[in-house]
């Protein structure tokens, strides 16, 4: 009768004990809700220098420092997961791992077909390199036909000045000129 009496016992408190993970669970729920809504207020960001989202988490995480996870990761369980019941029902290891796995499956299947890869012959190889090479020396042809037009630009621009000057000279003279018969049959 006594080795009954202890079974009822263990097993008691093995009832309190799946109790307490439901009570558990369901306060890590409401934690986890009252940390998001914060985690989404402008002002708690302003008051923390603007914080990112990450800087933000990062401030969080220290608010659920007891759990296996970081505050983005049960944020990401709390939008799968939004029912206080799920979270007093299924413990947080199982929740979690759902939620890597939809992400995994998600990611999966967004991921981009690559083309199938293929090895470069050694001919194909031997034109890239010849190709690259007649590239490199096009490059420097014409790099130093663009030097060499920059400097005959440079040269045409102070011939031009030159002539302007000249041209300026000339037309003085002329006036001059002009100016100077009309001063003789004045004088005359």
């Amino acid at each position: 009768m006594e080795s009954t009496e202890k079974m009822k016992a263990w097993k008691q408190k093995l009832l309190d004990a799946k109790s307490l993970q439901g009570e558990s669970g369901g306060l890590l729920w409401q934690r986890v809700t009252l940390l998001a809504e914060i985690y989404h207020d402008d002002e708690f960001r302003a008051d923390h220098g603007g914080a990112d989202e990450f800087r933000a988490a990062e401030i969080l995480d220290s608010h659920i420092a007891d759990t296996c996870a970081t505050f983005l990761e049960l944020e990401n369980v709390l939008r799968e997961f939004p029912e206080r019941a799920q979270w007093q029902d299924t413990p947080l290891k199982k929740l979690l791992a759902q939620v890597v796995e939809k992400h995994r499956e998600a990611r999966q299947a967004a991921k981009p077909e690559l083309p199938e890869r293929r090895s470069a012959t050694v001919k194909e190889l031997d034109q890239a390199v010849k190709d690259k090479k007649q590239s490199a020396a096009r490059a420097e042809f014409l790099d130093s036909e663009v030097k060499s037009k920059e400097s005959r630009i440079v040269e045409l621009e102070r011939e031009n000045r030159e002539l302007r000057q000249r041209l300026s000279e000339a037309t003085v003279r002329i006036r001059e000129l002009e100016e100077s018969p009309s001063r003789e049959v004045v004088a005359a």
